[in-house]
């Protein structure tokens, strides 16, 4: 599963899901710190990469207007960044299939949830 971490994702915690095996990338590492967030999900759409957010507002955007969104991971919790990327290692492999097929993972205190995109058919 390929990542893009926007730009209020820690940073640490993308070099230790890279460690882990992950083809992860921070914006801030590829030029792309200053993009909005409907940015963002445009070049997560174009490199078929899951989005790592804190932000609230790309997490609701996702959520709420129709478009051809990535998979999103919305960490809502604090932590040290070992214990988000131990947390987020097995979260990627739990919600693989959802987050491949288009889902928005939310991970707060205590509960994670999962919203997945509900696909029409055309015409």
């Amino acid at each position: 599963m390929k990542l893009l971490a926007d730009p209020l994702f820690p940073l640490l915690v993308v070099k230790k899901l890279k460690r882990a095996g992950h083809d992860a990338v921070h914006s801030v590492e590829i030029g792309a710190g200053d993009l909005p967030p409907t940015e963002i999900l445009r070049l997560a759409t174009l490199e078929n990469r899951v989005v790592l957010t804190r932000n609230d507002r790309l997490a609701r955007l996702v959520e709420s207007k129709p478009g051809p969104w990535p998979s999103v991971v919305f960490l809502k919790l604090r932590g040290s960044s070992d214990s988000i990327s131990r947390l987020l290692v097995k979260l990627l492999a739990l919600f693989d299939e959802d987050l491949a097929s288009g889902a928005v993972v939310i991970v707060n205190e205590g509960q994670t949830l999962l919203r997945k995109f509900i696909h029409r058919a055309d015409g």
